[in-house]
């Protein structure tokens, strides 16, 4: 028997209620989006929503799992050990938000707490592993507000980087801490 998910024809139709839900999300706050609204943008009925999501709630918690284990999928090559030499892992991590608007609109929504902290997370593993990790994620989490502030799409990731860079070297500096390079 055939899996369902498989299916062309759903994967096409939850790409559509994907891509109105964020562009949704761009327009409106989150708790203002209706089923409605996104039916209307998708060009799908209610009832194929709900075949495929329970509330708006429940997509936006499967569009964040999809997100997530993608941005884990992309810094699946990197290591604890190999945490940042030349900062292009971290230049890495932020072109793939300016490149993956989805995520960064949910991450950056009123209700994508768990996806930020997620990539807060993540990006804070790649910073020098001789500092707290309550220095690394202070650190990734000024990233993560440099990001969220930049929503432009003309911003340069490898400037967002280098203030990572320069933050985890001057907290490293003023504990005494090597770097690792």
């Amino acid at each position: 028997m055939r899996n369902p998910e498989n299916d062309h024809r759903v994967r096409v139709t939850k790409m559509f209620i994907r891509k109105a839900y964020i562009l949704l999300l761009r327009k409106k706050p989150e708790e203002s989006v209706s089923i409605t609204e996104i039916c209307e943008l998708a060009n799908i009925n209610r009832g194929t929503f709900y075949k495929h999501y329970t509330d708006v709630s429940d997509l936006r918690a499967k569009i964040a799992g999809e997100l997530t284990a993608e941005f884990e999928k992309h810094l699946g090559s990197h290591s604890k050990e190999d945490s940042i030499a030349a900062g292009d892992t971290i230049t890495a991590v932020f072109r793939y938000f300016r490149d993956n608007a989805e995520l960064s609109a949910l991450a950056f929504s009123s209700r994508g707490e768990e996806l930020c902290k997620a990539v807060i997370e993540k990006t804070a593993v790649l910073l020098n592993p001789n500092l707290p990790d309550e220095y690394r994620r202070f650190i990734a989490a000024g990233g993560a507000e440099l990001l969220r502030s930049a929503k432009s799409a003309n911003f340069e990731p490898s400037l967002v980087a280098s203030a990572v860079r320069i933050l985890a070297h001057e907290i490293s500096d003023a504990r005494g801490i090597s770097y690792g390079e």
